[in-house]
């Protein structure tokens, strides 16, 4: 990435703006369904015509088609480059897995990837109720997509978010991950700003350690990307992922930097109130590291998006080591800092001011800490309230489970959804 610093951007181009289906929440469904044969795993253990007769007899079925493999995308983009249907359902495998693509295939028939509904017909049924006989996996199967039907007549076009990304980086700490951390990001362009608590980077390594860092040290003090902070510490840090806040204090003040990552590279609390963990939502292990997002499956991301943790921060290892986890480190800030802004998903939970009265219960339970309690004066009275940072809202439905008046809901996916789901369930049983 360094090596290519000077030519990034130069040959990328936007894609093109997807030309779809202008459909409006209250239009009459047409749903179109899909049902993928998948080879022998929907195929083998499900009559895929009789399932595609009792489809076509629900409400607002406007088509039933059968394919070998969705996933090819074939039928999906000419069912709706036909502009006859508003709405897709397709019984194929785990939306876990190809959700994306299915969405994908979709907005490249015309028509918005949040119009979309896939029923899981090969984990749910084939797979689980195959020694069960084909009668019995053919009445799962049936319940299942009567369930996805009801649920996409309600779905409504949802349209992403972009957030600006502020392309700098603060790095917490002068050990030899901090150090080689901030001189790879100063070598892909990008700013990063190094706060050290000696008077100068790597001082205190010893010899053998600065051998190995001297190319990363020189790019230190004398790249103008980097800006080291000596003899400071990080006295505050807010935000999120592209968009944070940080103050370094020193003995001469303080000064405020904006970024858009942080690294944190050492395993002392670097001068932030209450500790950096508090300020950016961080956990450590019984032995006192920072907790990654996934364990040693990925050590470097933590559960915070846009942080990520290298060298004594996340584990007890060799300078060598840490000085490659801080290259690693680099990498990974460098994937958000690349770009000058970020794509968000809108299926993220919404206030339903009507509905909240500012209870708060749904203020602790979010885990990415994405709900604030407020006030506002609205026809002369005080009126309590939540609001949703879209930002680091994830959209795990924990505000929706949590509130006792239905006063935040996930967007496409309602109270009204789920009731849809259990009457179509009820109505098969």
């Amino acid at each position: 990435a360094a090596r290519l610093a000077k030519g990034r951007g130069t040959e990328t181009a936007p894609p093109p703006a997807p030309e779809l289906l202008d459909v409006k929440p209250a239009d009459e469904p047409r749903i179109a369904v899909v049902i993928c044969r998948c080879g022998m795993n929907i195929a083998g253990a499900l009559d895929v015509q009789k399932l595609a007769d009792y489809v076509a007899e629900l409400p607002r079925v406007a088509h039933v088609g059968i394919t070998p493999f969705g996933c090819d995308g074939t039928m999906i983009k000419e069912l709706l480059s036909s502009g006859e249907y508003n709405r897709i359902v397709v019984g194929a495998c785990s939306p876990r897995t190809h959700e994306p693509l299915f969405q994908m295939i979709a907005e490249a028939g015309g028509l918005n990837r949040h119009l979309l509904e896939i029923v899981n017909l090969r984990n749910h049924c084939t797979w689980v109720h195959a020694r069960e006989g084909k009668e019995a996996v053919l009445r799962k199967a049936k319940r299942l997509l009567r369930m996805g039907v009801a649920r996409a007549a309600l779905l409504e076009p949802l349209q992403a978010k972009e957030l600006p990304v502020t392309q700098g980086c603060l790095v917490l700490g002068g050990t030899p991950a901090g150090i080689a951390c901030a001189a790879a990001l100063g070598r892909m362009g990008f700013a990063a700003h190094l706060v050290i608590a000696g008077d100068e980077p790597g001082s205190a390594f010893p010899e053998k350690i600065r051998a190995v860092a001297a190319r990363a040290l020189e790019t230190v003090r004398d790249d103008p990307a980097v800006t080291v902070h000596p003899r400071s510490a990080a006295s505050a840090i807010a935000g999120f992922v592209g968009n944070y806040t940080a103050t370094i204090r020193n003995a001469e003040g303080e000064q405020e930097v904006a970024v858009g990552a942080v690294v944190v590279a050492t395993k002392e609390a670097m001068g932030v109130t209450e500790g950096f963990e508090q300020a950016l939502y961080l956990a450590r292990d019984e032995d006192g590291f920072l907790v990654s997002a996934l364990g040693n499956l990925n050590t470097l991301d933590s559960t915070t998006d846009g942080v990520f943790l290298c060298g004594d921060a996340r584990d007890e290892v060799s300078a060598l080591s840490s000085f490659i986890s801080g290259e690693a480190a680099a990498s990974r800030a460098a994937c958000i800092l690349a770009h000058p802004s970020l794509t968000t998903s809108p299926v993220i939970s919404r206030v339903v001011d009507e509905n909240c009265d500012g209870c708060a219960y749904c203020v602790e339970p979010c885990p990415a800490h994405a709900i604030t309690l407020i006030e506002y004066r609205r026809g002369g009275e005080i009126k309590k309230t939540v609001d949703i940072n879209e930002a680091l809202c994830k959209g795990c439905g924990s505000c929706m489970a949590t509130c006792p008046k239905r006063g935040a809901h996930v967007r496409n996916f309602s109270p009204d959804h789920f009731s849809a789901m259990v009457n179509a369930l009820l109505e098969a049983s």
